[in-house]
């Protein structure tokens, strides 16, 4: 009985104890039982979970039975509820069959007479309970055939979407009947209209000619029995209402019976697209690996195993390698172990993930050495792992080669300039040393006052040609400082009216009164102080001064005025009615050596260097010059501008010198190896009331300081027996106020001789009135005076002496 099927069966017997005898019977048998009361509440307890109904005759009697056979009728299409309807025999057969008539059309009756015996009770209703069951699995599987069948609809609906969604053709083909059935993406990809008939042969009259023999070919393969049945192919389709060329993919499927192909079903993609993608990428390889060929550098890539897996061109060619012979081969088999030895550990650090590039000489096995350069890039996959990594190489053995001869050219170029500032500061002393003795020779004399007016007159003539002189050789230095940006400006709050007085003053002499040339200062600038050096400042309004005194007429007329075109700014013009400056001379003005000319030159001399000297000390300043004229014989301008500045709260004045006697007496220890201008300077400072102890050499004015006291030094440089620098120097800063003599002008010079322990520095020739002025300002303090405010004054040109 383990077997037997579970089900609950509903009793319904309402006169006697059949319902009881039968639910302790059915009980004891393992069937589930319940006994209800009356029809009415059978019909309210059946549904499917109902295996069997146990009914009396007797209980069918009352009015509830149509409510019962509702409940019975209400039953879903699988179900056949089974009644077991207890009888009597003395009942008579005409009310078994009435009842037998209603109940039927609504419900599975069985007939069980009674009295039954307990056995008979059991098999009957297991067999109903049998019956019920096989209900029950009808229903599952109709459950499932409906779930089946809700699946395949929403599979299908998915598969047309997806279809759709995609653009994929699907066909089916019945080789039997040679039936085909496109769906509308099929025949879009083929040109064809909704309506157009479709079979095998116009299948194939829509493929391209090149690819029709192929297509067909391949159809059969897969309609044949000892084939395998599928089909994969691309091929060309030409439109048949438009003439566009598509490429399409077609898989599918063959079903086969009785040894032949009945069914062949498949799918068509339009891969038009990717077709093209394909052939612009094999363009844009081929045109990449143009590039790369034909490209100035070397190319390469090698794996994480350090074995090459793409070279260009020029790299086989390079090595001499046949094309593709270097794949597969290790850096160190190409390149030899020489080679492979340099740039090893630049190549392990490219596999670690950092770019590299560097530039080496790498002795090829091959090339020989070569100065290359080297760039490598790791190729990183995904995860960040190194999967190998790509070298361009460079070879830069020209580009070294010129660096190298450039290198060389540069060095000769600065041992040329080198030995040209030698060359000059040399000549510069050469030439400057014997005109100090000239000079101050010359001082001496014209200080006497019985001179006749004609000596004097000669006298001064020979002292300008030899400050001209000087100046001409100060100019060639200063160029020669301006080319190599070496001027060194020494700023302070200067007085710019005050500055070009005094180079007015200085530009004064004799030759100028005779030739009967005026000049006005008009200074009206009420913003008149600047940051400047102040004897450079004094050297520009010197030059240009100058300038227009050289090349004005007799009885002409200069004018120089200072004033403020703008605040925050100073203007000085000076302005001439002399030579002038043709128009297309005016652009190179400025240029060295650059005179207007080589008439001009020849006419007036110079070597047309002081207005290039001075607009590179103006632009030192952040100032500008400029120049203006309106031609030949019709006079120049030149305006110098520069930025003001607030006056300081005291500057001192200008010290005064009366002569060379105001001067204190001092003793003094006089060192120079040039005889005369030992001779000269003896006699100048003692007449001056010093006392003078002469030496010519190192060692003789050591022992003269061993010897004794002096109030002041004054040393030439350049002495046979080492330099006045070694002399002040081995005083360790105990030496006397000390002047150095020298006709090396350099800043650097004078430097070096102030670093040295001197006091001052006077580049040769040295004038009597300049020394006298330093000796006065190194053994007395100077008077303070005060600020010059905005003047006008005439001058007729007097004597004066040059700027120092």
């Amino acid at each position: 009985m383990a077997d037997r099927p579970a089900g609950l069966v509903l009793i319904v017997a309402p006169t006697g104890r059949d319902a009881i005898l039968a639910s302790d019977v059915l009980g004891k048998a393992g069937v589930p039982v319940r006994i209800l009361p009356s029809l009415g509440k059978l019909a309210a307890g059946i549904n499917s979970d109902v295996g069997a109904v146990l009914l009396a005759e007797e209980a069918l009697k009352g009015g509830e039975i149509d409510l019962f056979l509702d409940a019975l009728r209400a039953q879903e299409p699988w179900s056949d509820l089974p009644i077991l309807l207890l009888t009597h025999v003395q009942s008579g057969r005409k009310q078994i069959s009435l009842a037998m008539e209603r109940l039927r059309p609504a419900t599975f009756v069985t007939l069980l007479e009674r009295p039954f015996a307990a056995a008979t009770l059991i098999s009957t209703v297991e067999t109903a309970l049998r019956a019920r069951r096989r209900q029950w699995q009808v229903r599952e599987l109709l459950e499932e055939r409906t779930a089946t069948e809700r699946a395949l609809a929403e599979s299908a609906e998915r598969l047309r979407a997806a279809t759709d969604a995609a653009k994929v053709g699907a066909w089916d083909f019945f080789p039997l009947t040679g039936e085909l059935i496109w769906n509308d993406h099929c025949r879009t990809q083929f040109a064809l209209p909704p309506d157009a008939e479709v079979n095998y042969e116009v299948y194939l009259a829509g493929l391209h000619p090149d690819d029709r023999v192929r297509a067909d070919a391949a159809v059969k393969a897969a309609l044949d029995p000892k084939g395998t049945g599928h089909i994969d192919i691309e091929f060309r389709a030409i439109g048949f209402t438009d003439g566009i060329e598509r490429w399409l993919v077609s898989m599918g499927k063959a079903r086969f019976a009785n040894g032949r192909a009945v069914r062949f079903t498949g799918t068509t993609v339009d891969i038009t697209e990717r077709k093209l993608a394909e052939v612009r990428i094999r363009e844009s390889q081929e045109q990449l690996r143009l590039v790369i060929d034909n490209a100035a550098a070397l190319v390469v890539y090698c794996d994480s195993e350090q074995r090459y897996r793409f070279a260009n061109r020029q790299y086989e060619e390079r090595f001499g390698l046949k094309s593709g012979s270097v794949i597969g081969r290790t850096i160190e088999e190409v390149v030899g172990s020489a080679a492979y030895d340099t740039v090893h550990k630049y190549v392990e650090e490219v596999l670690t993930g950092r770019t590299v590039e560097f530039e080496a000489k790498i002795p090829y096995e091959k090339t020989g050495p070569r100065w290359t350069h080297c760039a490598y890039v790791p190729d990183k996959g995904p995860k960040g792992e190194v999967r190998g990594f790509v070298a361009l190489i460079r070879d830069v053995q020209e580009r070294r080669e010129a660096e190298e001869a450039l290198r060389e050219a540069k060095s000769q170029a600065e041992a040329a300039n080198a030995a040209k500032d030698h060359f000059l500061a040399t000549l510069s002393h050469e030439l400057r040393t014997p005109l100090t003795p000239v000079l101050m020779a010359l001082a001496d004399h014209l200080g006497d006052p019985g001179l006749s007016r004609e000596l004097y007159e000669d006298l001064a003539m020979i002292r300008r040609n030899v400050e001209l002189e000087a100046r001409l050789i100060d100019d060639l230095l200063d160029l020669t400082r301006v080319s190599r940006g070496k001027i060194e400006l020494h700023t302070e709050v200067v007085d710019v009216h005050k500055v070009l007085q005094e180079a007015l003053e200085i530009c004064t002499s004799n030759d100028t009164v005779r030739r009967q040339i005026t000049v006005d200062l008009v200074a009206e600038a009420k913003e008149h102080h600047a940051h400047a050096d102040r004897a450079r400042l004094q050297q520009v309004f010197w030059n240009l001064i100058s300038n227009a005194l050289k090349f004005s007429p007799n009885d002409s007329h200069i004018r120089i005025r200072a004033y403020n075109p703008a605040p925050g700014r100073i203007a000085v013009e000076v302005h001439d009615h002399g030579f002038g400056i043709e128009p297309d001379k005016l652009p190179r003005l400025f240029d060295a050596f650059e005179q207007g000319g080589r008439a001009v030159t020849k006419r007036f001399g110079g070597l047309g260097l002081g207005l290039a000297i001075s607009k590179a000390l103006v632009e030192l300043h952040n100032g500008t010059i400029r120049a203006h004229s309106e031609g030949r014989n019709r006079g120049s301008c030149f305006i110098v501008e520069l930025n003001t500045c607030a006056p300081t709260q005291a500057a001192p004045a200008p010290i005064a010198i009366d002569g060379p006697d105001s001067a204190r007496p001092l003793r003094v220890l006089l060192v120079e190896d040039h005889e005369t201008t030992l001779a000269v300077l003896t006699r100048l400072l003692r007449r001056a009331g010093h006392e003078v102890t002469p030496a010519s050499r190192i060692a003789e004015a050591r022992q003269r300081l061993a010897d004794g006291h002096f109030d002041l030094l004054i040393s030439d440089l350049g002495l046979p027996d080492g330099s006045g620098t070694d002399l002040v120097r081995g005083l360790d800063g105990h030496a006397p106020p000390s002047i150095a003599l020298s006709g090396y002008g350099m800043d650097a010079d004078v430097r070096e001789c102030l670093e040295a322990g001197f006091h001052s520095h006077l580049t040769k020739p040295v004038d009597w009135q300049r020394l006298s002025a330093t000796i006065q300002q190194l053994t007395t303090c100077p008077a303070p005076g005060d600020e010059a405010g905005s003047t006008r004054a005439s001058y007729r040109v007097s004597p004066a002496l040059r700027p120092s």
